[in-house]
């Protein structure tokens, strides 16, 4: 017996619909007013996540200091 083959069928691309991404739904700009407004103690960061619609992970992290690339100065 033959291995089938799939050739003759179509497979279908999908296409997302603006404002349907599940990942960077925001701008940096935003991002930029939540932290200023967290760390001036304007806002939580509880609040400020719900009211520019971004991460609290994202927001906590990047209060912390999580994941940036630390500059060595490597001067000897």
């Amino acid at each position: 017996m033959g291995a089938r083959t799939n050739s003759n069928v179509d497979m279908r691309t999908y296409k997302s619909k603006l404002g349907q991404r599940r990942y960077i739904n925001y701008s940096s700009e935003a991002l930029d007013e939540a932290l200023l407004k967290v760390v001036n103690g304007e806002l939580s960061l509880r609040k400020a996540s719900k009211q520019y619609n971004i991460p609290y992970g994202t927001i906590n992290n990047k209060f912390h200091g999580v994941h940036i690339r630390k500059m060595v100065d490597k001067q000897h």
